[in-house]
């Protein structure tokens, strides 16, 4: 199995610390972790993107995960 990489377009991929990328399995709604340190604590934030029926993703929102 051949896995390829790929540099999601902006407003995508904008933060240093980014990963865990899903995709809905309609595909037009992408979920994904940031991180960022806080003198010595990790805290996570988790983000959500749509896809825009012209192709374009939205601006990355933060939404509680339970």
């Amino acid at each position: 199995m051949v896995i390829e990489k790929e540099k999601l377009p902006s407003p995508l991929n904008e933060f240093r610390l980014q990963y865990f990328p899903v995709l809905t399995a309609d595909g037009e709604q992408i979920r994904f972790t940031q991180a960022r340190w806080n003198k010595e604590i990790m805290k996570r934030r988790y983000y959500r993107a749509y896809l825009s029926p012209d192709g374009k993703w939205s601006q990355p929102s933060t939404f509680r995960a339970h």
